[in-house]
């Protein structure tokens, strides 16, 4: 009666055993009366506290997910059409550049347009710092031709806008120490190559050496008869002719 004797107050007290707040003494002192109650508490407590708040939590967790997304989404989209708008800002100005319409701008055209107080405030305008007018165009000579081609233009000075951050700057480290160890290995590699053709020559050379003295006759023995096989041995010396005295 004193948990149980109303509706509101059973529900008061299931809201309470929900929250395993002091459902210890309402489970025992129900269970003095009604002592199969404890497996009515125990799976209360099982589906309440187990199944169904990991799923409202789970719910839960899974809407902030979708909010985050697309929160992210939202600055992916907003990031490309910054891009977009600084590509297209760019074009512009590469073809003010182009005071010869030649599709490409030397250095002369390069350093007057950065004179142009125009030309670096809309450059400004997009977070691209000035440097010194040469140094840029050397830097944005990308092949080394003394001429800026339109990709050259956007990609040097898509690269070069805003301040370089560390992780940037870790980047660019990064890829020069993997530059630099795939260099090593490709040496290493043709080293090892070469060394193995060397080995492989040297036997070849040896073999055929080898090949020559054993055709070669040994030293120290007499060189082959040219007389008939036929006519008299070698060995045998000639016979003595008779004397024309007589004895």
């Amino acid at each position: 009666v004193r948990w149980f004797g109303t509706v509101g107050r059973s529900m008061f007290t299931l809201f309470a055993v929900m929250t395993t707040e002091g459902w210890v003494e309402v489970a025992r002192h129900t269970c003095r009366t009604y002592p199969a109650m404890w497996v009515f508490f125990v799976l209360y407590i099982i589906f309440t506290n187990w199944s169904l708040l990991n799923l409202v939590t789970g719910i839960i967790l899974d809407h902030l997910l979708k909010i985050t997304y697309q929160d992210e989404l939202e600055k992916v989209k907003e990031k490309e059409l910054k891009h977009q708008r600084m590509v297209a800002t760019l074009a512009d100005l590469f073809l003010c550049t182009d005071s010869d319409n030649s599709e490409t701008v030397d250095k002369d055209e390069f350093i007057a347009a950065m004179q142009d107080d125009s030309f670096v405030a809309r450059l400004t305008e997009l977070s691209i710092p000035v440097l010194e007018a040469q140094h840029l165009f050397d830097v944005l000579d990308i092949d080394g031709s003394g001429q800026i081609t339109l990709p050259e233009f956007l990609d040097g000075f898509t690269r070069v806008a805003g301040v370089a951050k560390s992780k940037d700057l870790l980047q660019v480290h990064c890829d020069l120490t993997k530059h630099f160890r795939t260099l090593g290995k490709l040496l290493s590699t043709n080293t090892e190559t070469w060394s193995a053709m060397l080995r492989l020559v040297r036997r070849q050379l040896a073999q055929q050496m080898r090949d020559i003295k054993a055709a070669l006759p040994p030293r120290g023995l007499p060189p082959p008869s040219r007389k008939d096989p036929g006519g008299p041995s070698a060995g045998v010396p000639p016979p003595v002719p008779a004397s024309r005295e007589d004895p």
